[in-house]
């Protein structure tokens, strides 16, 4: 019995495992907008490549903690963040301490003013 259930589960970890493989290398636009609501989901995602918060929700776009999070591992990620962030002058003072390659992708009014 303890091998028929280690067998489920390791074809069941192998099946997930290709499943986000093929999610996160070449077909991101098939994931149910549902999991780009997701928070667990996005995160796992923006690990795998930083380009997809690309995909992410709006919601969780303009979730400044969710954001933090995602800077302090993929500063090229901010790109994909809310125009409102990139604009909001105390939120990226705060979160270019995390990670300064964010300068490229924070809204040019203010990088002329700094």
């Amino acid at each position: 019995m303890k091998v028929i259930l280690f067998i489920f589960f390791f074809d069941l970890i192998m099946y997930k495992r290709q499943f986000l493989e093929n999610v996160f290398i070449e077909q991101n636009e098939k994931v149910p907008d549902k999991l780009w609501d997701d928070e667990e989901f996005v995160w796992n995602a923006v690990q795998w490549n930083g380009f997809n918060l690309k995909y992410a929700s709006e919601r969780l776009k303009k979730d400044k903690r969710f954001i933090i999070k995602i800077i302090k591992y993929s500063g090229y990620s901010f790109k994909y963040a809310d125009d409102d962030l990139k604009k909001d002058k105390k939120f990226v003072i705060e979160i270019i301490k995390f990670n300064k390659g964010i300068f490229n992708y924070i809204d040019n009014e203010l990088k002329d003013n700094e």
